[in-house]
């Protein structure tokens, strides 16, 4: 047993601080109730994010050093991410209605921090679900937040989307590259395609609308370096992170200039994208 860590320590002390903060001024305006939450939040989010790289440290040295640990390691951690993936399957296709522009717009917190803190984890929720579509979250931050706002919250959810994954795909390593290939065709040109220049191909394969989620797991799985794959999928979704929200923002008024032409924009981009893409394929299959 592992001694708790001072991140950990001073996650709890802020939050009970801001606890006891609530219960002693009850009237504190919203901005401040808010600020705290958001302090909360960031310090949660840090401690979450060290204590996992520190315990990983810890397990694999012992998966290392243990094929056995290893093994069972792998087997406990796909029937907990299968029950997980089925539950929250479940919850999508049984609330399936409400996943909609309007519905978020509608439940959202009218609080900015807590409606951004809702669409990071929509964009989460997608990243585990691999049903959800992406463009729905991007549309809703058009109309929720200013435009400049919306913009720098569907590029951190793009990133949030990227991440689960991504290191799922690094955790099973071969034994989910070997099952992608069996079971996506266009997966199996992907690996192909790959040439050295890894930024470029996972742009490339962002802008061509390729399966976000299977896409993410193949790269993780094939081992595409974290620091060139995280920038390069926020690159190469940019035209939809910026053409989606201007959408949402016009979507009332399909005969404003602003609609028409974001729907140009989306429809001139996504198609030089393809051309791009088709354009690689084809040179790297000559050569």
């Amino acid at each position: 047993v592992d001694s708790a860590r001072w991140f950990g320590k001073l996650s709890t002390t802020v939050i009970y601080v801001s606890c006891g903060v609530l219960f002693v001024f009850p009237d504190l305006p919203l901005a401040a109730v808010d600020a705290l939450i958001g302090l909360c939040f960031v310090l949660l989010t840090l401690s979450g994010v060290l204590y996992g790289r520190h315990y990983h440290g810890i397990l694999r040295g012992a998966l290392k050093s243990d094929p056995a640990i290893r093994k069972t390691v792998r087997r406990v951690v796909m029937a907990l991410l299968a029950l997980v993936w089925l539950a929250i399957l479940g919850l999508c296709l049984y609330y399936r209605r409400l996943i909609s522009v309007d519905s978020i717009v509608s439940y959202s917190p009218h609080s900015i921090p807590l409606a951004i803190l809702l669409m990071l984890l929509l964009f989460a929720l997608k990243s585990v679900s691999f049903v959800l579509y992406c463009g729905i979250f991007y549309a809703a931050s058009g109309v929720l937040f200013p435009l400049p706002l919306a913009i720098a919250v569907n590029i951190l959810g793009t990133a949030v989307m990227a991440l689960f994954p991504y290191f799922l795909g690094r955790a099973l390593g071969a034994e989910a590259t070997d099952e992608l290939l069996a079971k996506h065709p266009r997966v199996r040109r992907l690996r192909d395609l790959r040439e050295g220049n890894d930024f470029l191909f996972v742009v490339l394969v962002r802008a061509s609308r390729l399966s976000y989620d299977v896409v993410s797991l193949f790269m993780g799985a094939i081992g595409v370096p974290f620091k060139k794959y995280l920038p390069a999928s926020v690159l190469g979704m940019i035209v939809p992170i910026v053409t989606y929200p201007l959408i949402g923002m016009s979507v009332s008024d399909p005969h404003s200039p602003m609609f028409r032409l974001s729907i140009l924009a989306e429809i001139v981009l996504a198609a030089a994208a393809i051309t791009v893409w088709q354009l690689y394929r084809r040179r790297h299959t000559k050569s």
